[in-house]
């Protein structure tokens, strides 16, 4: 879910400035990709940094442990990727 389209959903965030993402419930999906998005962007460093300032703004966020699994692969590649200078 996280490394599907994190190019197209950074550019609408940022070309938007206020952005909606929301889900059925907007519990799991809607804040792992705000996740990922602060993940991307450098906002937060890790999964938990990311899920963190998530919660501020919507304290219901409870991604489920399979996107939790996701957000920090994501983090850990994107460590990797900035360690080797990509």
């Amino acid at each position: 879910m996280v490394f599907f389209c994190p190019q197209a959903l950074g550019d609408f965030i940022c070309d938007a400035h206020v952005t909606l993402v929301h889900c059925n419930a907007g519990v799991s999906r809607a804040p792992a990709l705000a996740a990922a998005h602060l993940l991307r962007t450098g906002a937060a460093r890790t999964a938990g940094e990311a899920l963190e300032q998530v919660r501020l703004a919507r304290p219901a966020a409870r991604p489920n442990r399979g996107f939790v699994e996701q957000l920090e692969e994501y983090a850990e590649k994107l460590s990797r990727e900035k360690s080797a200078g990509k």
